[in-house]
């Protein structure tokens, strides 16, 4: 018996299962695959006979359960077009607990299915339940509906418990079409939007109904606000998603970045011929494209998230494939598909979606940590495995154990395994804790995994926990000295510029440029100009010395300076980045080189007293070689 309230009124909705001969309970954590024909006849546009295959994720066929055929009691025949590429858009409910498909209530070999009207070949939606039990009792009479030569395909479908469901495809009139709303057992259905109304896809993520089209500017779009019941809803383009080019159908969201609050990834099958897989990410409330994976026909697609790392798998008509994005939040999508299965002769794959979810075992998850590291001993990373209800009879047993991300077992944690672990009948928390090693290095956040496998007597929903090692550590700050040196009289003289850290650089090392600039010394007359690119003080060393050869002369005149200056410094903080050299003059002064030649001064024939020494008499410029004449108060312009 599942309930819903409205409006104070209780409404009991039953639901009838038929347990089929041969379909055995799925298997948690294994993937459906929705397939069209038996292999023993080809396929054309009649009516076939629909499968779900059940997979593990290394592509091994577990098994395969029929929809029904025939009329079994409240219970519905759900065929499909065997060449209608765009229906068997299959998910699993929200609360994992159903696989939703949808067909026609046609016996196999009804000529072009997709052309018949509704109301006299209903669209089918069929609850598939973990134990392998079929509901097919919702038989739609108003939706999608065909006639002539006009094709009325029922594609997706999407539900929340599997009393609520939301169902798109087109139709030969606009009114029977679009994406619409119905309750398990019904005939009829609500439109929920008139534009547009060919809609492909249709999922539920983050209490958000979502659909995907290739109807004029829609693309992958949201339908109002959460998982709308009436008509009048908006359809609304994700904003920075393409609008103009694309066909996609299958898409998967993902919650990769904690500092992007919900959705941030999102992933689609696309069967546009060189863009298949494609990856966005939120940046900015704005969809940023994150690069493709070309693989032919891709239509169906589904995904794992294990920490930042998306397990995705991909269906053509007529493989299945495999492959892992490990790069992230807004980096470039990575992996390359593998094969994993074949449809197989006359036979035709469709959509995807993961293994329901046994209702009666707790669903296990990990949680996340996020500590500094410390500055030295170690600091212990505690992890929680919480179940959503108490351990059954037996307990929750599972091996756990600690994987390596950026941070290294050893230099930046203690590695860490524990087999057959147990939570206990009646419990539901288990703890483990990682000791994470303190240092003083100025690095990036660094991170590590701690896995959950082998799991017995939970359902896996979350078994990846991420360890984030936050750096504690301040950047250090980056300084050159000044150098003040005699020029000297010949040749050259080497100024040696120091470039100091106030702590070792962190890992990676510290990279910047550096590079003399003229001041009232200028290049080549007074010093070498010198320029240098990327140099690095390696990880672990504080300092860098860079030289500037100086040339010496005999000429008299004032000191000079020109100045080395560091630039696009990475790894560290420029507190400092500009040293002074000065070119201290060491070569004596004519009083003709402060005056100019042939100049007079006022005393000349005089006497002149300097610091209280009496001179002979002054004769004029140049006649007192080798000295400097320090002005008294009473001789001016000497």
């Amino acid at each position: 018996m599942l309930k819903r309230i409205f409006a104070g009124l209780t409404i009991v909705f039953t639901v009838f299962q038929v347990s089929l001969v041969g379909a055995a309970a799925f298997t948690p954590g294994n993937i459906v695959v929705y397939r069209v024909g038996d292999g023993a006849t080809a396929l054309s546009s009649a009516a076939a006979p629909v499968f779900l295959d059940e997979y593990t994720i290394a592509g091994s066929f577990v098994q395969s359960i029929p929809l029904p055929t025939a009329v079994t009691g409240a219970n519905r025949i759900v065929t499909a077009s065997g060449t209608s590429t765009s229906e068997g858009l299959i998910t699993r409910s929200t609360d994992g607990k159903f696989i939703l498909a949808a067909g026609y209530d046609a016996a196999v070999a009804t000529l072009t299915i997709a052309n018949t009207a509704s109301a006299t070949t209903n669209r089918v939606i069929a609850l598939v339940a973990v134990d392998g039990s079929i509901n097919s009792t919702t038989a739609l009479t108003d939706a999608y509906s065909g006639t002539g030569s006009n094709a009325g395909n029922i594609r997706g479908i999407s539900s929340t418990d599997g009393v609520s469901i939301w169902t798109t495809g087109n139709g030969a009139t606009a009114a029977s079409a679009g994406v619409r709303y119905t309750t398990l057992g019904s005939a009829t259905s609500t439109q929920l939007s008139t534009t547009p109304t060919n809609i492909r896809s249709v999922f539920i993520y983050g209490g958000q109904l979502f659909i995907s089209t290739q109807s004029g500017a829609f693309r992958v779009a949201t339908v109002g606000v959460g998982t709308p019941t009436s008509a009048g809803q908006a359809i609304t383009n994700l904003p920075g998603f393409p609008t103009a080019t694309g066909s996609p159908y299958q898409f998967f969201f993902a919650d990769l970045d904690p500092g992007t609050p919900g959705l941030d990834t999102l992933y689609v099958a696309d069967d546009n011929s060189t863009t298949n897989i494609q990856k966005y990410s939120l940046v900015g409330g704005v969809w940023v494209a994150n690069g493709t994976v070309a693989q032919a026909g891709a239509r169906g697609i589904t995904g794992v998230v294990t920490g930042t790392s998306v397990a995705l798998y991909v269906t053509t008509g007529t493989n299945l494939y495999s492959l892992t994005d490990s790069s992230g939040y807004n980096t470039a999508l990575t992996g390359t598909p593998t094969l994993r299965a074949a449809a197989g002769t006359n036979r035709a794959f469709r959509g995807i979606a993961l293994t329901p979810e046994n209702s009666g075992q707790p669903n296990v998850t990990i949680d996340n940590v996020i500590a500094a590291e410390g500055n030295s001993g170690t600091t212990t990373f505690t992890f929680t495995v919480s179940l959503s209800t108490p351990a059954g009879v037996g307990g929750v047993t599972f091996d756990i154990a600690t994987a390596n991300g950026s941070a290294a077992a050893g230099s930046d944690y203690i590695a860490k395994t524990l087999a057959g672990q147990t939570i206990p009948q009646g419990m539901s928390t288990y703890t483990f804790t990682v000791d994470v090693n303190g240092d003083v290095m100025p690095e990036t956040n660094e991170t590590f995994f701690v896995n959950i496998t082998n799991l017995v007597g939970a359902n896996p929903t979350d078994v990846q926990g991420l360890g984030t090692i936050t750096n504690d550590d301040a950047a250090s700050n980056l300084t050159i000295n000044n150098v003040s040196q005699s020029e000297g009289n010949s040749g050259t003289t080497t100024f040696t510029f120091t470039v100091t850290l106030s702590a070792p650089a962190p890992v990676g090392g510290v990279t910047f440029d550096i590079a003399t600039v003229d001041g009232t010394a200028t290049a080549p007359s007074d010093y070498t100009a010198k320029t240098l690119n990327s140099q690095t003080i390696a990880e672990g060393a504080t300092t860098y010395t860079f030289d500037v050869l100086v040339n010496g002369d005999t000429t008299g005149e004032a000191n000079e300076t020109f100045t080395v200056n560091v630039s696009n410094l990475v790894g560290a903080i420029p507190a400092t980045p500009t040293g002074t050299g000065t070119i201290i003059n060491d070569d004596a002064q004519r009083i003709h080189s402060v005056q100019g030649s042939g100049n007079a001064s006022p005393f000349l024939g005089q006497g002149v007293t300097v610091e209280g020494i009496v001179t002979a008499n002054y004769q004029g410029p140049g006649t007192l070689l080798g000295y400097f004449i320090q002005e008294p108060d009473n001789l001016a312009d000497a």
